[in-house]
């Protein structure tokens, strides 16, 4: 089980990164400083969900705690990048609030 919640979660963070960095991209973002930001944070996160899978015991939650404030750091960018649509922002921060909840 703890498997298949780890895959499933590692998923939905490729799944963000994924449309964070196209919608960076395809809203011109990549050049502003908010875009860049936000562009670094989404390349790391399947890499700290997949820490969660990889660390045991105690080091597995503080591995939980280190996506979680990753996941918090990514939706404060989303919030200072102004020429997102606020529909896409909106829809990212779902996302990004269904892996929180995945995440237990």
């Amino acid at each position: 089980m703890r498997t298949e919640f780890t895959f499933t979660a590692w998923k939905m963070s490729q799944s963000i990164a994924h449309s964070l960095c196209a919608a960076v991209e395809g809203y011109g973002l990549r050049r502003t400083e908010a875009g860049k930001r936000l562009w670094t944070a989404a390349v790391h996160l399947p890499s700290l969900v997949d820490q969660v899978r990889e660390n045991a015991g105690g080091g597995r939650q503080s591995a939980l705690e280190a996506a979680r404030q990753h996941l918090c750091e990514v939706e404060a960018l989303l919030g200072q990048a102004p020429d997102l649509p606020e529909v896409d922002r909106q829809a990212l921060i779902a996302e990004i609030s269904g892996l929180n909840a995945q995440l237990g």
